[in-house]
């Protein structure tokens, strides 16, 4: 997915893109060339973290220790004069958004009665008023409709039910902000992010689990196709000649019958026998 970009923040085109569209006054611009524009810079923001993640295994490679700093440094890059892109955080909102916008794309009005498929949220801590799971997935519809920090349009679309749950005045300068209600727009974007990241993870265990059981389908069919095995074996080899099988062959075998007694002539008593 493309992602259009005004004044280095990026919008995601997935759902009312007219919205934001008109918001950032690009309705009158050649919808191809900010879609090339957004291609060219999530392609920057990739060359810039690749060469990052070279750069610190080289240095690790060479036995340089790297610093926590060094390691969680933030990949900035600069596109036609606008500074300070997050190159990792773009990245990954382009991804993550995208899974989102994959799960509700279809839904319509139902989109409002979405709910995240995932148990046993994280919940908030310390946030003002009541906070629940139903609170969490209307957040990411909001930025599904209206683009991930629109705050105040999602605030004001009173289908989300986040009315009275935004505190986004900004603190005064030199004002305690311990005091402020939360959630305000740092609270929501991290809360964003980390809802983002649940939803990433929990459908590519599910594409991983459906990748399984189709493995599982097609080895099951591959061998129920395969020839059957000859029968055991009895051990015993029939020869065709043998008297046995001649015998099995011809039926029952027939009672041999006993000689008939013979007697000599001879007085003599040991050649006086009979033979029985």
């Amino acid at each position: 997915m493309s992602l259009c970009v005004f004044a280095g923040i990026a919008l995601p085109p997935y759902t009312n893109a007219s919205i934001q569209v008109q918001d950032a006054k690009l309705q009158d611009k050649n919808k191809g060339m900010m879609i090339q524009i957004a291609d060219d810079i999530v392609d920057l923001c990739q060359k810039a973290v690749d060469e990052n993640e070279a750069e610190k295994k080289a240095k690790t490679q060479s036995g340089q220790t790297l610093t926590p700093a060094q390691k969680s440094k933030a990949v900035l890059v600069t596109y036609r004069n606008v500074g300070n892109i997050n190159a990792e955080t773009l990245l990954s909102r382009t991804r993550d958004l995208k899974v989102l916008y994959e799960q509700l794309k279809d839904l319509g009005d139902d989109v409002y009665n979405w709910s995240i498929p995932i148990e046993n949220i994280r919940p908030t801590l310390n946030w003002s008023g009541r906070w629940g799971p139903k609170d969490d997935a209307m957040l990411l519809v909001g930025a599904f409709l209206y683009g991930f920090g629109s705050w105040e349009k999602i605030q004001s679309d009173p289908r989300l039910g986040l009315t009275d749950k935004f505190f986004l005045d900004d603190t005064k300068k030199g004002e305690d902000s311990s005091t402020k209600p939360i959630p305000n727009a740092i609270h929501l974007v991290r809360r964003g992010d980390f809802l983002l990241g649940l939803i990433q993870e929990h459908f590519e265990k599910v594409k991983v689990y459906e990748s399984q059981i189709i493995s599982r389908a097609k080895s099951a069919y591959s061998h129920s196709m395969s020839p059957p095995l000859a029968g055991p074996s009895s051990g015993y080899k029939r020869r065709a000649d043998s008297p046995l099988a001649s015998a099995a062959d011809d039926g029952p075998r027939k009672k041999k019958r006993r000689p008939t007694p013979t007697f000599t002539d001879s007085s003599s008593e040991d050649e006086w026998y009979v033979l029985w």
